[in-house]
């Protein structure tokens, strides 16, 4: 009875050892810009390389600021000349960085996820002067009329206090 329970452990820890080195898959991506601003919009690319046919492919994509993430979206990428992209929108304009992942389905219904997510820095967006967008094109426009306003009431009540 112990010999069959070691040929059966030797048997089954061998199929987990083969099944695991027969089924290799590679990713490589690339995230265009490099240093994508927040908000903005990322083209995202991954070069897959498997023993296995592919079925469908999908990215993990959550955007974060400094310790706390957003929601996470989960989008299928399409596939564009052997490879899988994705243009997707960034909506966060106070995210730091975004973080991602890739999770693959294969024709035989198994799945292969990557285990840990991949981190890209948002570099700081430099055209917003202060402002919600930075859309505001007269900067400083706000206190001319101010200005003029306290002027007007400064003669009205000069005028009034004179007679």
């Amino acid at each position: 009875m112990k010999k069959i329970k070691i040929i059966f452990m030797i048997v089954l820890g061998l199929s987990l050892l083969l099944n695991s080195v027969s089924a290799a898959t590679v990713i490589n991506v690339d995230v265009e810009p490099s240093e994508p601003a927040p908000a903005s919009k990322i083209t995202i690319t991954a070069d897959i390389s498997s023993d296995k046919e592919i079925d469908k492919v999908y990215i993990d994509i959550q955007e974060c600021k400094e310790d706390m993430c957003f929601l996470n979206e989960n989008v299928s990428m399409l596939k564009v000349n052997n490879n899988y992209e994705k243009e997707y929108q960034l909506t966060r304009d106070e995210a730091t960085y975004f973080k991602y992942s890739i999770a693959i389905k294969f024709k035989d219904g198994s799945w292969y996820s990557q285990a840990e997510k991949t981190d890209i820095t948002l570099k700081p967006s430099s055209n917003n002067n202060g402002t919600n967008g930075g859309n505001n094109d007269s900067p400083g426009f706000e206190l001319i009329i101010v200005i003029s306003a306290v002027l007007i009431a400064m003669l009205l009540f000069k005028r009034k206090r004179s007679r």
